[in-house]
């Protein structure tokens, strides 16, 4: 859940960045300041590693909901797993025979080629060793991801300011607003 926190500012920005490109004479009556987070905000480099983050945050997603899942098993001692078969429509003929009987016979309709494919979910037993072992592997591998994209967000948080700095005190306007519009802002 924190790394969602940390992913609000750059959505923001790249939301803000990302609506219209600017003209020439906005960029000019901005501040420097606005116009150095700008440029940084639209720069290729910052698209790209905030799609990464995001694609991090959602593998992250991805081995809580696994966790979780693993967890609600081994409380409940079984897993479900769906049993399905195909079911063919019958028909049934009724005849009556010489002794008065009625005879009734059932078979597949043969204009049903296809069938219904009917499932059912089967607790099946699980085996709590197995289990434990994945969610031991589950919660490293969540460990792992989570510290990963924390330094990858403070790398770019970094990259970000040193960008903002470099525009800031290093670039005329004209030269911010043809990074701008080019989206090369001056990221290491």
């Amino acid at each position: 859940m924190r790394t969602i926190h940390l992913l609000i500012p750059i959505f923001l920005s790249t939301l803000t960045s990302c609506a219209t490109t600017k003209s020439l004479e906005y960029f000019n009556a901005l501040s420097k300041v606005e116009q150095s987070y700008l440029v940084c905000d639209n720069a290729n480099f910052q698209k790209v590693m905030t799609r990464e983050l995001r694609d991090k945050e959602r593998y992250i997603d991805d081995y809580r909901r696994l966790l979780a899942n693993e967890q609600q098993i081994l409380q409940q001692g079984y897993r479900l797993v769906q049993s399905c078969e195909t079911q063919f429509r019958e028909i049934t003929t009724c005849t009556e025979r010489s002794n008065g009987r009625v005879q009734c016979i059932t078979q597949r309709d043969p204009e049903d080629w296809y069938g219904t494919k009917v499932c059912k979910d089967v607790p099946v037993a699980i085996e709590s060793n197995y289990v434990e072992k994945k969610i031991s592997e589950y919660e490293g591998e969540l460990a792992i991801a989570e510290i990963d994209i924390q330094g990858d967000m403070q790398r770019y948080e970094q990259a970000r300011r040193n960008c903002i700095k470099r525009v800031h005190q290093n670039m005329s306007v004209l030269e911010a607003y043809e990074a701008y519009i080019q989206g090369t802002g001056p990221f290491e």
